[in-house]
């Protein structure tokens, strides 16, 4: 693990936003729109995490272009963890990786290619401002549109008004949703908790069912709600997406789901009341008892990764096909001998209701 960047800060941010990468964007247009916000610069930490070795060109610009200009960089840290490309990628363990490396009161996670407006910032502060027993989540206003790939800084206005998207009467159409919100609403696209809320319930669980893209901050949503914190969603703001390809993923692994991309291991947390991890972090896990470790964030990091096994995570070619074929089927269009089959010969991937 590398940290190739830092920002020395004099203040405390209120804010910090996590944005993960897993060698997959090529386009980093959120650190601009971030860049633009109505609070000062100094409210808020943006941190980015990269899970292989890459070395984004584009961010490496954007911070000596700042220091040429003598103005706020980009970001305030960049981590590369330099996980082996042999290796699956694991969102939960960047979020702790995020939520280890963090110094504000409030941890954001949010869709690394997502657009922002001028104001997410202060909404989410404002947010906490009024109410600190909840867990925030915002929406996403999703254009299905071409026009706007290669990424143009389209503003919201132009993503909005020019083509197809999910918005209805104004809004991102799950939040009038009161019947099955689970599934139409974007549960990954913006998530905000107090740091110390997701230290105490043990960070983002690692369990090998969370490998790859599906699941996301939500479960650890859920888990703050048997915590007894609110789930919230803010009725006025929100993220926005252009299309790219693959933005829906390519030859995937994925854990099991619900058929609709919903976590299945997750959703179990809503009827189980189950509070913590099935494998917590043992970084996190140290946090909840600071006896155990002591020191900045850099020792945190170390205790996250150095002396651990992730061979478990990789994932063989011919299981990434029988996945990716899977992907496209949903549960109640599989036949039952289908489902039968897939669930006895992985049980920890196919765990059909």
């Amino acid at each position: 693990m590398d940290i190739l960047f830092e920002h020395q800060r004099s203040t405390r941010p209120i804010v910090s936003i996590v944005l993960i990468d897993w060698s997959c964007r090529e386009s980093f247009h959120i650190l601009e729109y971030l860049a633009n916000q109505t609070v000062e610069r100094d409210k808020y930490e943006i941190i980015w995490i990269e899970y292989y070795d890459k070395r984004a060109r584009e961010i490496d610009l954007a911070i000596g272009k700042c220091r040429v200009l003598d103005q706020v960089p980009p970001l305030d840290k960049w981590i590369v963890l330099g996980m082996p490309q042999s290796q699956y990628y694991h969102k939960h363990l960047m979020y702790n990786v995020g939520i280890l490396a963090s110094s504000g009161e409030v941890i954001t996670i949010c869709d690394s290619d997502a657009i922002v407006s001028r104001t997410f910032v202060a909404s989410i502060i404002d947010s906490f401002a009024k109410d600190r027993n909840i867990v925030l989540h915002m929406d996403q206003v999703r254009n299905r549109e071409k026009h706007f790939y290669p990424f143009n800084y389209p503003s919201i206005a132009a993503v909005i008004r020019d083509g197809r998207t999910n918005m209805i009467d104004g809004k991102p159409a799950g939040l009038r949703d009161t019947r099955d919100p689970i599934h139409s609403r974007n549960y990954g696209a913006c998530m905000s908790a107090f740091r110390e809320d997701l230290v105490a319930v043990g960070g983002a669980d690692e369990h090998i069912d969370y490998l790859g893209y599906v699941c996301g901050p939500y479960e650890m949503t859920w888990r703050l709600n048997n915590w007894g914190k609110k789930e919230v969603w803010h009725d006025g703001e929100w993220t926005y997406h252009v299309w790219h390809p693959g933005q829906l993923g390519a030859d995937n692994y994925f854990g099991p789901h619900d058929g609709f991309h919903v976590s299945s291991t997750a959703l179990t947390v809503r009827q189980s009341g189950r509070i913590f991890p099935l494998l917590e972090n043992p970084a996190i896990e140290a946090l909840r008892r600071p006896e155990q470790i002591s020191g900045e964030y850099r020792m945190a990091l170390d205790a996250a990764l150095s002396t651990r096994d992730f061979t478990h995570w990789k994932v063989s070619k011919t299981r990434l096909e029988l996945l990716s074929l899977g992907k496209s089927l949903t549960r109640k269009f599989l036949p039952r001998k289908v489902k039968t089959y897939l669930r006895s010969r992985f049980p920890n991937v196919f765990k059909f209701a």
